[in-house]
C-alpha cells in the first residue's frame, strides 16, 4: 500500500520511516553483532568509539546498513546506529566460557 504523504519514497514521512526501520532493525543488528565479534577476535582490549563522536565509526556503520535505507538520510542514521549499538555490545561482551572441553589422553606405550 502506497502513502498518501510520502509515496514510500525518500525522504520518508515518519509512519513509513518508522515502518521499515522495524522491517530492516534486526538485519541491523546482525551485521553489527557479527562485525563486532570479529573485531573482537582481531583486537582485543581495544576501546570502543563513541558513534557519536567518531566519524569513522559513523562512515563504516552507514557503509553497512547504505541498502537496507533504501536512500532515506534519517532511516539511514537509525540503522547505523542499531549497528553501531549491535557491535560495541558483541564487542565488549566477555567470550563465554566453554561449556565442555574435550581433549584425548596419550595412551601409555606398550613394552
Amino acid at each position: 500500500m502506497e502513502c498518501s504523504a510520502c509515496a514510500d519514497r525518500p525522504p520518508l514521512c515518519p509512519r513509513c520511516r518508522d515502518r521499515r526501520f522495524q522491517w530492516h532493525a534486526g538485519q541491523a543488528r546482525v551485521m553489527g553483532m557479527a562485525w563486532g565479534e570479529r573485531l573482537r577476535r582481531v583486537m582485543p582490549g581495544q576501546p570502543w568509539p563513541v558513534y557519536e563522536t567518531s566519524e569513522r565509526m559513523q562512515r563504516i556503520t552507514q557503509k553497512k546498513v547504505r541498502a537496507l535505507a533504501g536512500g532515506d538520510a534519517a532511516l539511514l542514521e537509525l540503522l547505523a546506529r542499531a549497528c553501531a549499538d549491535a557491535a560495541r555490545d558483541m564487542y565488549e561482551r566477555a567470550a563465554a566460557p566453554p561449556q565442555s572441553v574435550s581433549f584425548r589422553v596419550p595412551r601409555k606405550p606398550r613394552a
